[in-house]
């Protein structure tokens, strides 16, 4: 079978599959508003676990492991590059909190073909970010945790203070880890979240106020 022909029949699966979910999800809608209650609580049950069973099976699809063959590096998927890193966009998307620890493994994946280029923005280059950012308030704690184990020369921390500067701002992300700093009993634990304060720092030269007077026999302006 050539190539065509398995693309052709893995795009009518993949149609069959998404016209599927929908026609059961459109069916659990339509049946909330049934007349019966127990009908409508029905309804909403398989609403929700069809939504848990979508996340696992993104869970399970972002889990895939990458490995390098010589100097190239490739996916353990049939669809290789695409499908790890958009099923991590779609946690983001819906918000899958269950998700937070594979988004926190994955914090520096980047996609094999982002070198390509037009392929992704630079706000995609890091899905796990992006998700996690998407995510927000639930992600702050665990973010700063795995903050506490990352020395100065960990890649990773950059990512992470991407994460709370853009949930919190930097000013807020900067109180929270000064918080931690306190809380925490663990030497290294304190040194490196104390080592990425700088990172957050927001103090800007003060606002001098400048006052324009005239002199109104030389008809010019003073700057005090």
């Amino acid at each position: 079978m050539n190539s065509k022909k398995i693309i052709f029949i893995t795009s009518m699966l993949l149609s069959l599959m998404l016209l599927t979910a929908a026609a059961v999800i459109t069916f659990d809608i339509s049946e909330l508003e049934a007349e019966k209650l127990e009908g409508r609580k029905n309804a909403a049950e398989r609403i929700r676990q069809n939504h848990k069973n979508l996340i696992r099976q993104l869970i399970d699809l972002a889990s895939k492991k990458t490995e390098k063959s010589g100097s190239k590096t490739r996916l353990l998927l049939p669809n290789p590059y695409d499908s790890k890193h958009l099923s991590i966009l779609l946690l983001g998307d819906l918000r899958a909190t269950e998700a937070i620890p594979l988004l926190l493994d994955n914090i520096t994946y980047l996609n094999p073909k982002y070198q390509t280029p037009s392929y992704l923005s630079a706000k995609d280059k890091y899905p796990a970010v992006e998700s996690l950012i998407k995510i927000g308030i639930p992600a702050v704690q665990p973010v700063i945790e795995m903050l506490g184990t990352y020395d100065k020369a960990s890649f990773a921390r950059k990512n992470c203070c991407r994460i709370l500067e853009e949930i919190l701002s930097p000013r807020l992300a900067q109180l929270k880890l000064q918080i931690a700093i306190e809380e925490t009993k663990e030497p290294t634990v304190k040194q490196n979240l104390t080592s990425v304060l700088p990172y957050f720092k927001t103090e800007k030269e003060p606002l001098k106020a400048t006052f324009v007077s005239f002199d109104l026999n030389s008809k010019t302006a003073k700057m005090a």
